[in-house]
């Protein structure tokens, strides 16, 4: 495995890793996840990027009514294989092993989810990689963004939570990042509009849907 291959894998705590969050946010980034699933219309094409085990997977099944066409990218080869043993129903699943930022689609798809995924981004790469994936979305398509949220209102406990964390899976995973990129001002920027936001974990956990401009390529 290559340099490039080690930064951001999260092969190393795989086997532990759902517990672990588990644990410490006590479901909460689960939920989180599963927020707005029920919303995706049905006969959608799905990229979920960064999808971890694949606990998301049997999540579909039993909240989404429809089938679904779903391509699973994740770069841990360990996590896709305990993803690859989920339930998946009726969905159709594609499952690809590489980083999302090296994923080249043929077509476009109607839905993204990407949970837990820009943290792992310094500012410059959680740019590129929010370009790339917004080029992989129709027009009006949704994008369900779930990820850690700080500002100056969090108390001193999420601040620290998150340093913990980050210094963690830095030596774990070669994680890149070391502080949260700012999601909303590219969101912003890209015109995104916001059609829903729940908070979890005392507001450390945000989930929102968000839906891409008409007439933006």
């Amino acid at each position: 495995m290559g340099t490039n291959e080690r930064i951001n894998n999260y092969d190393t705590p795989a086997w532990f890793y759902d517990p672990l969050s588990a644990l410490v946010f006590w479901g909460a980034q689960r939920r989180a996840q599963n927020a707005f699933i029920h919303l995706v219309p049905p006969g959608s094409k799905v990229l979920i990027a960064g999808g971890g085990t694949g606990k998301i997977l049997e999540e579909l099944v039993r909240i989404h009514p429809g089938t679904l066409s779903v391509t699973y990218v994740e770069k841990s080869g360990k996590m896709l294989s305990k993803a690859r043993k989920r339930d998946h129903g009726d969905h159709q699943v594609q499952f690809v092993h590489a980083g999302i930022e090296d994923f080249a689609p043929t077509e476009p798809f109607d839905c993204l989810f990407t949970a837990f995924l820009f943290d792992n981004f310094t500012g410059g790469n959680a740019r590129a990689i929010f370009s790339h994936l917004d080029g992989m979305l129709n027009q009006g398509g949704c994008w369900l963004y779930t990820d850690f949220r700080i500002n100056r209102a969090s108390p001193v406990f999420h601040k620290l939570l998150l340093k913990m964390m980050y210094v963690l899976f830095r030596w774990l995973c070669r994680v890149e990042a070391t502080w949260l990129p700012d999601m909303n001002f590219l969101f912003s920027e890209a015109g995104y509009r916001q059609q829903g936001e729940k908070k979890f974990y005392g507001a450390f956990i945000v989930a929102r849907l968000l839906v891409k401009p008409a007439g933006k390529n």
